[in-house]
């Protein structure tokens, strides 16, 4: 289970390693509701757990990042708002 949420704190750092200066904006986006269980999502039992990960690593490598929360509609506002758009 330790090593699950190790390979993906890897995998997330070697997506973004070299680019992250590159971004205009970062939006993290935390679990509002329980994921569907549609047989294609994996861990959605971890899903909480993850995500706290994710955001640790940004907040510990200190990655600026807006957190959107909300329904899907109250999100897109908000990082409309974010990018004045």
């Amino acid at each position: 289970e330790a090593e699950i949420l190790k390979n993906i704190e890897k995998e997330l750092w070697g997506e973004i390693e070299g680019h992250i200066g590159t971004y205009d904006f970062l939006f993290f986006l935390p679990p509002e509701f329980a994921p569907r269980e549609d047989g294609v999502r994996v861990y959605t039992d971890k899903i909480g757990e993850i995500s706290n990960r994710i955001q640790q690593f940004l907040t510990a490598n200190n990655i600026k990042y807006y957190e959107l929360r909300g329904s899907v509609q109250d999100r897109a506002d908000q990082a409309l708002k974010i990018m004045k758009v």
